[in-house]
């Protein structure tokens, strides 16, 4: 039986793609939304628009599903391959700077940035229950 942290390492793991649908039209915003897309309001340093993380083999459907029915023609849509790391992390934003551990493990909070800055940091999952420790690493 697999715990629910290695369930979250495995869909961490997973390949993601993230799908723009930059300069769709405005009268299909509440379909792009009921299909599960997120609006980005480009404060951030990415682009204005709509974006949905599928897995790396939706890609192709969702590329089509906005030719299709959204643009209703065929466009180029930016598509870029995710990471853990960029999915949790928010390395574009200023001031809001967080690793994917402090996603993991929110409890730590800003003591586990200023851990992360001062030493490096090893990643120490029990398999026994649902425990996981933090173990930092020599500095030698």
């Amino acid at each position: 039986m697999q715990t629910d942290f290695w369930t979250l390492i495995d869909c961490a793991r997973r390949p993601t793609v993230r799908v723009w649908a930059q300069s769709s039209p405005f009268e299909l915003k509440d379909a792009l939304k009921a299909r599960g897309y997120r609006w980005n309001d480009g404060t951030d340093g990415r682009p204005k628009s709509w974006f949905i993380d599928v897995a790396e083999d939706s890609r192709d459907a969702e590329l089509s599903y906005l030719k299709n029915e959204i643009y209703q023609r065929n466009v180029d849509i930016e598509c870029r391959a995710l990471t853990a790391l960029d999915r949790f992390s928010r390395v574009n934003e200023p001031n809001r700077r967080r690793s994917a551990l402090a996603v993991l493990f929110p409890a730590l909070g800003d003591n586990l940035q200023y851990a992360i800055r001062q030493r490096p940091l090893k990643l120490n999952a029990s398999s026994v229950g649902r425990s996981a420790r933090l173990q930092f690493l020599p500095s030698w």
